[in-house]
């Protein structure tokens, strides 16, 4: 349909009965169906290593959140350790995990 009436505007152009200030109109309508049938295109595809939009952030990764990443890796390992922890009667040991005995220190 676009397509359609930038032709349309084309042929007014060219025939006089349109204004020329209707040109960036005219071509964005000639236009529309062809650009859009190309942006559905992969372009990755094409060329030595592939058109990529990357930021500096997706390149190399930042060093605290390489920090992060590492601290958090740590913590859940401290987290899935069981502990020995001694009961009243001190006749057995019952093995708790430090997110229990996180958890029982907040109750």
């Amino acid at each position: 349909m676009e397509t359609l009436l930038g032709a349309l505007l084309l042929a007014g152009l060219l025939a006089g009965l349109i204004s020329w200030w209707l040109l960036p109109i005219m071509a964005s309508l000639l236009l529309a169906v062809p650009l859009s049938a190309l942006s559905a295109l992969d372009l990755s595809r094409y060329g030595r290593g592939g058109l990529r939009m990357d930021s500096p952030n997706t390149l190399r990764e930042p060093a605290i959140v390489t920090k992060a990443r590492t601290e958090r890796a740590l913590f859940k390992g401290m987290l899935a350790v069981k502990l020995p922890v001694a009961t009243s009667n001190l006749k057995s040991v019952n093995c708790l995990s430090f997110k229990d005995i996180m958890t029982s220190a907040l109750l």
